[in-house]
């Protein structure tokens, strides 16, 4: 079985171009489990309780100064500053009148407190309860598996057709798959591959592609522990090549007999 290893090994400096080692853990780490299509809907839901929840009190009295974050008339601007500032930053801010206004919420930040806890605990239900719910739009792509023909120490780009690698949906998209591998090493012995910059380039015109989450597999074997790329979600048009994970970590399968002979593939978790 092909498991992910993240705990037993340090990080190395090797001369193919920087650290030799786990980029991004902290994105690996704090993955959800349940996946990227679950999470959407169950998040739709929870944005639905913000909007008659703590909305109506950010567009009312937080606006004028913060029309782009939290203020702002677009719920679900308003809710993705709200989330990244924290519920307990929010409450503060809106019962301290602060930047010289007089604003005092105390009341109202009350009597959101018990729906609003709600809510959040109806999310986490949501999540658990309902792995396999997703959206009805867009469909599993999966990538076949080819040999990482070359792959040496050093990272090397390889590519897969779409139009003609792509198993069952053979035909559909004209694109080019293309990301980093190279072969990882530990102590001197390669213990797997090490992937980075996942990217799409549509051939001609065609209508805009959505990709969500990016999923490996290793002889056969889908890589369910390797969620680096699980969250993705781009959109992809013209014939410009698009960077799928700008900013996000390296991915690594531990496997210890990886070699350029071992096939390796992928799963778009919903390609339209």
């Amino acid at each position: 079985m092909l498991v992910l290893v993240l705990a037993v090994l340090p990080l190395l400096f090797n001369a193919c171009g920087g650290p030799n080692g786990f980029h991004g853990l902290n994105e690996m780490s704090s993955f959800s489990s349940t996946g990227l299509l679950q999470k959407k809907v169950c998040e739709t839901e929870l944005i639905a309780n913000y909007a008659a929840t703590y909305h109506p009190l950010m567009k009312n009295n937080c606006n004028n100064c913060h029309s782009n974050a939290h203020g702002s008339t677009d719920v679900r601007l308003s809710y993705n500053a709200f989330s990244s500032k924290g519920q307990a930053l929010i409450n503060y801010q809106a019962t301290n009148p602060h930047g010289g206004n007089s604003i005092n919420l105390t009341n109202e930040i009350a009597a959101v407190q018990q729906p609003w806890a709600n809510a959040t605990a109806a999310y986490t239900e949501c999540l658990v309860q309902n792995p396999n719910k997703e959206e009805g739009t867009g469909v599993a792509f999966n990538v076949m598996e080819n040999d990482l023909t070359g792959i040496t120490g050093c990272f090397k780009e390889f590519a897969w057709d779409l139009y003609i690698n792509s198993g069952d949906r053979a035909g559909q998209i004209q694109a080019r798959f293309t990301i980093d591998a190279r072969l990882y090493t530990y102590d001197g012995s390669v213990t797997g591959f090490e992937f980075r910059n996942p990217a799409l380039q549509l051939a001609g015109s065609q209508a805009p592609i959505q990709i969500d989450g990016i999923k490996f597999t290793v002889m056969g074997q889908l890589q369910d522990s390797t969620t680096t790329y699980s969250r993705v979600s781009e959109t992809v048009s013209g014939t410009a090549k698009t960077m799928l994970a700008p900013g996000v970590g390296n991915a690594f399968v531990f496997l210890p007999t990886a070699s350029a002979s071992v096939p390796v593939g992928f799963q778009f978790i919903n390609l339209k």
